[in-house]
C-alpha cells in the first residue's frame, strides 16, 4: 500500500522499492514527503512526524505504528 504511493509520488513500479530500505534512500524531496505524510493521516489514520520519513525509518517500520 505504502509502497503503491511511493511510486505514484516517485514514479517508478512499487516492485523496484525495498521495504527494508530507509524512505529516505527512495529520492523523496520534501514536497513528496509531505505528500506522503498527508496521504498516511487521511488514508491510513496514523500521524507521523517529517522526521520518522527523513530518518532511516523504512515502510516496514511504518507499519508498526
Amino acid at each position: 500500500m505504502i509502497t503503491s504511493k511511493l511510486a505514484e509520488f516517485l514514479g517508478g513500479d512499487s516492485s523496484e522499492y525495498n521495504t527494508k530500505e530507509p524512505l529516505i534512500s527512495f529520492g523523496l524531496d520534501s514536497l513528496s514527503t509531505m505528500e506522503l505524510l498527508e496521504w498516511i493521516k487521511n488514508d491510513i489514520g496514523v500521524e507521523i512526524q517529517p522526521t520518522d520519513i527523513t530518518d532511516d525509518t523504512s515502510v516496514d517500520t511504518l507499519y508498526n505504528y
